[in-house]
């Protein structure tokens, strides 16, 4: 008996050691994955990866390769994938947190439905849309049917899907998507909330991209209002509302409305980001523009200048800095269209390297339009060539741009004689737009 009596507290002994050390794994991964989260948050994602990928590595040898953990470890490291650019290296991460939730989530619909939102946002970034779009269609029916129709998380995914309509060209259906998240918007926050501006832009810059300039205005002004009340009027929040307005002005050929608003958002963004950041470029392209349209050609070189020396000191590093993910006042757990709950950033500007390559890209081909408009052919076929390089380095990330970038090229090509040579731009651009 007394040795029965041994092995039974032996055998306890041992169960509470093990019990003690899962506890001290569980408490390690938290403590990693909080560190992850505040380092995504603040915008460094190189040390974000690390503390995330040992938190999974620690997920998976304590708890399995199929446990919420495992999951929840997986979502962080492919969110932090995605902010860099890195969209088929997410997929994977994405596809194995989507099978995990569908065999765990049980009565929590909605974590299942975060996990489809995951893999339909990865795949619409490597505009797949035909894997995007029923993941997406999934979420949103799950939504409705969990929290109603008129939740925050449905209005989430009809902007998904919005996009997802945008790149198949369906745009009526796109509209009343945005429309219908708008909605939900409205009147679940209010008139006033920063998230309700974050919606606005987005669906005015669809009816920028539709050239209804007429539609885009009054949200763009709505947006600028509601910003300048809750971050501040000399927030870089501030600054791409007014640069959408401007953008608006000039689709509207109304080149003197937009000047000043492009001026201020400059000026924004000089105090705010710094002298050389990517989006003081944007700004100086967009300036160059104006000035352009009105003639002024020697003002108009020297914004495409001074934005050229901006971004050849970006595109020489490997790695383009991101701009700092400035936040707005009222933050939610989670936010429309981000790649996941639970991690909140609102900020003006390029979300990875990739976008900030295509920016650099759009900036040497604005400066080479100045060029060809001061009859100086040969200074704009370098910088046209230098878009198209930078284009390709964006890896895709803007093929409307890139078939645009080419189309003017040609036209270059065309002023200088090179008629072969244009025709074979142009059908690499057409090429281009077939598969949009």
């Amino acid at each position: 008996m007394k040795k029965i009596g041994m092995y039974v507290a032996m055998i306890g002994l041992i169960g509470a050691t093990a019990v003690r050390a899962v506890a001290a794994d569980e408490a390690r991964w938290h403590q990693l994955t909080n560190q992850a989260q505040t380092l995504y948050q603040k915008g460094h994602l190189m040390d974000a990866m690390r503390f995330a990928g040992e938190a999974l590595q620690v997920a998976e040898a304590t708890f399995g390769s199929s446990d919420p953990y495992t999951a929840r470890s997986l979502e962080l490291v492919a969110i932090l994938h995605l902010a860099q650019g890195q969209f088929s290296q997410a997929i994977p991460l994405a596809q194995r947190v989507l099978t995990i939730r569908e065999q765990t989530a049980g009565p929590e619909p909605l974590l299942l439905a975060q996990a489809a939102m995951l893999l339909a946002r990865t795949h619409a970034l490597e505009e797949q849309v035909e894997q995007a779009e029923p993941l997406a269609r999934r979420a949103l029916d799950i939504r409705e049917r969990a929290v109603g129709a008129d939740h925050l998380l449905v209005a989430d995914s009809l902007v998904l899907l919005a996009k997802l309509s945008v790149l198949q060209k369906q745009m009526p259906e796109a509209e009343q998507q945005y429309r219908r998240a708008l909605t939900i918007l409205e009147s679940t926050l209010g008139f006033r909330h920063p998230l309700l501006a974050k919606m606005l832009i987005a669906e005015a810059d669809f009816y920028v991209l539709w050239n209804q300039a007429e539609r885009a205005e009054p949200l763009a002004r709505r947006a600028l209002a509601i910003r300048r009340k809750t971050a501040g009027p000399e927030h870089v929040l501030a600054a791409e509302a007014l640069m959408l307005l401007a953008k608006i002005h000039l689709l509207e050929d109304r080149a003197e409305l937009a000047e000043p608003l492009a001026q201020q958002a400059l000026v924004i963004r000089e105090k705010s980001l710094g002298m050389n950041a990517p989006l003081v470029a944007r700004s100086l392209d967009m300036l160059s523009e104006i000035a352009l349209r009105q003639g002024r050609l020697a003002q108009a070189e020297l914004f495409a200048r001074r934005s050229a020396a901006i971004t050849q000191r970006l595109i020489s590093q490997e790695t383009p800095p991101l701009e700092d993910p400035l936040r707005s006042d009222g933050t939610l757990p989670y936010q429309l269209d981000l790649p996941a709950a639970g991690l909140v950033q609102e900020a003006e500007g390029s979300p990875s390297p990739q976008r900030d390559f295509a920016l650099m890209a759009e900036s040497f081909r604005n400066r080479a339009q100045v060029y060809v408009a001061l009859g100086e052919y040969s200074e704009a076929e370098g910088l046209f060539q230098e878009a198209l390089r930078v284009y390709e380095k964006a890896g895709g990330v803007n093929p409307d741009g890139l078939a645009d970038a080419l189309n003017d090229y040609a036209q270059l090509l065309r002023k200088m004689g090179r008629t072969p040579e244009a025709d074979a731009v142009v059908v690499r651009a057409r090429a281009i737009r077939s598969t949009q």
